[in-house]
């Protein structure tokens, strides 16, 4: 008899970001299929426009940790204009949280970049030693 354990570990930002960017793969794949196809969308445990929902929220999500890891690099991502606009608006971002994202990222619906940044947000994902 074995006994699966979960070891928690600490995510990081490129971790995170692999298994976003997979998600939002399979939702944009998904989306392609008729929206109408009532057995697929049940197969696939959402309708068509919770998996836009879902995937406009993970690309929310993507989006700030590409310009975290930007700026954790000292480079610019995106629409600012100089890493100090990047900085001050990773500050408003910092503390947010969000369950619905957090859910679709199966993160703890505390999660936060601030808990990312200093290695508080634990994958919960079971990993086998």
């Amino acid at each position: 008899m074995t006994t699966e354990t979960s070891i928690p570990r600490s995510l990081d930002a490129r971790t995170l970001l692999r298994r976003i960017d997979a998600r939002i793969r399979l939702v944009r794949r998904a989306i392609s299929h008729d929206h109408r196809d009532e057995p697929y969308w049940q197969a696939f445990g959402c309708s068509a426009a919770e998996a836009q929902g879902e995937r406009a929220i993970l690309r929310m999500v993507a989006n700030l940790l590409h310009v975290e890891r930007a700026h954790a690099r000292g480079r610019i991502h995106g629409r600012f204009a100089s890493l100090e606009d990047q900085r001050a608006w990773l500050a408003t971002m910092e503390h947010r949280r969000c369950a619905r994202a957090a859910r679709y990222c199966r993160l703890p619906d505390d999660a936060t970049l601030a808990k990312l940044r200093i290695g508080e947000l634990l994958d919960l994902e079971v990993v086998r030693p």
